[in-house]
């Protein structure tokens, strides 16, 4: 029986930097058909500045407007890593806005891939700091994981 909670499980090892580098380099089409066009998402929206990036990436899965496990996977991000939150593309709360955008950015991390909805994005579109995300909205996110959320509709 699995116990409450989250787990952890063990992280691949980062990419060399010079893979990285030449992956960076490649289009995102090519990489897709490498890999047999069957790991993506669609309907991702980039919210910066485009720039190309490209990491090894860490995953988090998340309650739908729940981003208390999104603030303990950063002690796992290594600089390079590209984040991947899947938050089941729920837009009814967001993830993350500005301030943990910005942290993300300060920690090392190359990007961040959001299955879910963001909010601050004036702000985060006037940077270089790569992120994608599936909508917007102005209701920010709770901490309440392993509880039930009410909704407003």
């Amino acid at each position: 029986m699995t116990a409450p909670g989250w787990r952890q499980f063990e992280f691949a090892a980062q990419a060399a930097p010079d893979i990285v580098a030449v992956l960076r380099s490649l289009a995102v089409s090519l990489l897709s058909d490498n890999m047999a066009r069957a790991c993506s998402t669609v309907g991702l929206t980039p919210f910066h500045r485009l720039c190309a990036f490209s990491g090894t990436a860490v995953i988090v899965h998340t309650r739908p407007g729940d981003n208390l496990m999104i603030h303990r996977v950063f002690d796992f991000c290594r600089p390079g890593d590209v984040l991947v939150i899947d938050g089941r593309g729920d837009l009814n709360q967001a993830l993350m806005g500005d301030i943990m955008a910005s942290y993300a950015e300060s920690i090392g991390v190359a990007a961040l891939v959001i299955d879910g909805a963001i909010r601050d994005v004036s702000a985060i579109r006037a940077r270089d700091f790569p992120v994608y995300a599936r909508g917007v909205t102005h209701r920010g996110p709770y901490k309440n994981t392993g509880r039930a959320r009410s909704t407003c509709r």
